[in-house]
């Protein structure tokens, strides 16, 4: 069996290259990957002088403000890249050299409050920002709306939407969705995982030198990782049993996912639930366990669950012969008609799950795969 080997990653899980020692620009003060969760312009002050500060860096930490920043006249360069800022520091209006702030990988929202625009508006000097890797900010509308209000900029870091709004670079994903990969490509099968986790693939268990985000796009991983899985042999996938459900149970289930298709189908033009996987239907139906009383969701849930509480109480009756204990507490049911393969990471199903396929399938197909490692499929 092949060791993983251990990859340095900093307080948010990201792989951090190592680099060679580098001695820092006069005026310049390094806070990185320092664990911090407060910040003080007393302790940076009293190394050269809080005006001396020309460039400030505190990213990958745990930081959410940074006070007293105004205090530094003299900044022209800001990073506070891999925090927990929800909204830039105010005290930028007071920085009135500066030229440029990464601000990638926080939780930034594309309004006013969160991105300061107003008050970014009047540094006359600032000419680049990066909201890379913001989930909040990702839409070409975003973009436009900032460089309206932004006009002094000459960069803009952004980053693409999940639907396709900002059109990605080429070669950095190949469909916009699990429902236009081929399942059993290998590129489709780690398309999900994101750039980071590819990186720290390359090193923990193909041995590869770290890369640099600065200098190593998505595209450039992707491609070294398959050129490391094409040296060796296929990936292995092993084959598990699962528990045999009796007949009648089947029965009454095929019966009635019958049904669901049939009035699906009746009333009218289809819209599936989760358009990005490649299904004919798709519906989830939810536990009343897990209701929040009383909200409009909650009532849109409750009419969805009795419309096909039938197909509820077979399902309930079908998991309960296998599993009673599991059955007494699953919160939400998944139904699916002419499923196929779509390789994703569920960001909602995060729990125990049991799974059922009903149909004649070739040997070896009509499961749910998991890659349990970089090398083995089960």
């Amino acid at each position: 069996m092949t060791k993983r080997a251990v990859v340095p990653m900093d307080c948010h899980g990201s792989m951090d290259p190592p680099s060679s020692p580098r001695t820092l620009p006069v005026g310049a003060v390094s806070l990185r990957n320092h664990g911090l969760r407060e910040f003080s312009t007393g302790t940076i002050g009293d190394l050269i002088g809080l005006r001396n500060i020309t460039m400030l860096d505190v990213s990958r930490n745990e930081l959410w403000a940074l006070p007293g920043l105004n205090q530094l006249q003299g900044l022209r360069h800001l990073d506070i890249s891999r925090n927990w800022f929800e909204a830039l520091p105010e005290g930028l209006v007071a920085l009135k050299q500066l030229v440029g702030v990464d601000a990638s990988y926080n939780m930034l929202r594309a309004n006013n409050e969160s991105l300061q625009l107003t008050r970014l508006a009047t540094l006359d000097q600032l000419r680049r920002l990066d909201i890379g890797c913001n989930q909040k900010c990702c839409k070409k509308s975003h973009a436009e709306m900032i460089r309206a209000q932004l006009p002094q900029l000459e960069v803009l870091g952004i980053s693409v939407a999940p639907d396709g709004s900002c059109p990605a670079p080429a070669g950095y994903f190949e469909g916009s969705s699990a429902a236009e990969r081929d399942a059993t490509v290998l590129r489709a099968q780690l398309e999900p995982w994101s750039t980071s986790a590819l990186r720290r693939r390359l090193v923990a268990d193909f041995g590869r030198p770290a890369t640099d985000p600065a200098t190593v796009n998505r595209a450039q991983v992707m491609a070294e990782l398959l050129e490391c899985y094409q040296a060796e042999p296929p990936r292995r996938v092993v084959l598990v049993d699962g528990t045999t459900v009796a007949d009648h149970h089947c029965h009454d289930l095929l019966v009635e996912l019958k049904k669901w298709v049939a009035a699906t189908e009746a009333s009218g033009p289809l819209t599936r639930e989760r358009p990005s996987i490649q299904a004919s239907h798709y519906m989830i139906l939810t536990a009343p366990t897990e209701f929040i009383t009383g909200s409009a969701k909650a009532h849109k849930a409750a009419a969805k669950l009795e419309a096909h509480a039938s197909l509820w109480e077979v399902a309930q009756r079908a998991v309960d012969s296998v599993d009673p204990e599991f059955g007494s507490r699953f919160t939400a049911l998944a139904v699916t008609h002419n499923f196929r393969g779509s390789p994703h990471i569920d960001k909602q199903n995060v729990g125990p799950f049991l799974g059922i396929s009903l149909g004649d399938f070739p040997e070896g197909e009509g499961g749910i795969l998991v890659e349990c490692s970089a090398r083995v499929v089960a």
